[in-house]
């Protein structure tokens, strides 16, 4: 399936880092780690933003955003 603009909000901000949720009732958790997933949302991203998601089956995850361009936003693993 395909990133919904609609299912992502801001949980906080500060100082040009936001913190960032997103939930999707169709997508698996391969697909929101997946390289490109978040690339329709770049230009709402900054490099080092942080996103808690809730996939399709109730799994949770955390991502940091590592790449950002507007062909490719990449998300790594949060320790």
């Amino acid at each position: 399936m395909a990133f919904d603009p609609e299912n992502m909000g801001v949980l906080g901000y500060c100082n040009g880092f936001t913190l960032w949720y997103y939930r999707s009732e169709t997508d698996t958790y391969l697909n929101i780690t997946g390289n490109g997933y978040f690339t329709p949302f770049y230009e709402n991203l900054s490099q080092e933003d942080v996103i808690f998601f809730t996939e399709s089956q109730g799994r949770t995850g955390r991502r940091r955003v590592n790449v950002l361009t507007k062909s490719l936003v990449t998300i790594t693993h949060l320790l």
